[in-house]
């Protein structure tokens, strides 16, 4: 699996992002998929990273 290390790199050292998180969102964007997670915050500034609470009512 190619995950984009750019992504990761820049995650790292700009956003403070964990490793696991940065690889998480990295997957997400490399088969286009969306991620479900109760802590957007995190993720939310990610261009083209689509980003939704579970546990939301109006989440789909």
């Amino acid at each position: 699996m190619l995950i984009d290390s750019n992504l990761i790199i820049y995650a790292l050292q700009q956003r403070k992002m964990t490793l696991g998180d940065a690889l998480i969102a990295a997957t997400c964007l490399e088969y286009d998929k969306t991620l479900a997670t109760r802590n957007t915050v995190d993720f939310i500034w990610i261009k083209n990273l689509q980003v939704i609470n579970p546990l939301e009512r109006n989440c789909l």
